[in-house]
């Protein structure tokens, strides 16, 4: 009556469900709070500032740097698989109301590499196709999505902020 297949059957859906219990334990630290991270974004210099005309006239296009000090490692614990880390930055304008746009980041693999410090090149430029940012205010914010091994992806802000202003001309 219990055959050797009904007892490796009955085994195996034990393990799995055992398994699957475990694995909504580890998703359910994707619900806790996130542990504050100490961080400064500073120091922002536009080092190129121009306008194109082309593949339209009246094209924007900056180019920076900015110094950041950002400790990404208590965040990190023993679900985190790695952090995706960006640095967007953000103005209003009259054609379009809200812009954004991301200007640099990295991917952290480890916990060792969780401790941004320095001065960091903006990898993308700041473009704007209705020439509208000369003179604006620019906010610089970072942003870092956490991916689990288990569970859903966590997106959050940090309090680092700095508010640039553009130059009047072109340089």
């Amino acid at each position: 009556m219990h055959t050797a297949f009904l007892r490796g059957n009955v085994v195996f859906f034990f393990w799995l469900s055992a398994l699957i219990v475990l694995a909504l334990a580890c998703a359910s630290a994707a619900f806790m709070p996130l542990a504050h991270t100490p961080c400064t974004l500073n120091q922002t210099n536009i080092q190129r500032f121009r306008q194109f005309h082309r593949p339209a006239r009246g094209w924007e296009h900056a180019q920076g740097s900015f110094h950041l000090d950002a400790d990404l490692r208590p965040i990190w614990n023993w679900n985190t698989h790695q952090l995706f880390a960006f640095v967007t930055a953000e103005w209003e304008g009259e054609k379009r109301h809200t812009n954004r746009v991301v200007v640099w980041d990295r991917i952290i693999r480890t916990k060792e590499e969780a401790h941004l410090k320095g001065v960091m090149d903006m990898e993308y430029t700041v473009n704007d196709q209705h020439a509208e940012l000369r003179g604006r205010s620019l906010n610089l914010t970072l942003h870092y999505d956490i991916m689990p091994v288990v569970g859903l992806l966590r997106k959050a802000t940090s309090t680092c902020h700095e508010r640039l202003t553009m130059p009047d001309r072109y340089f």
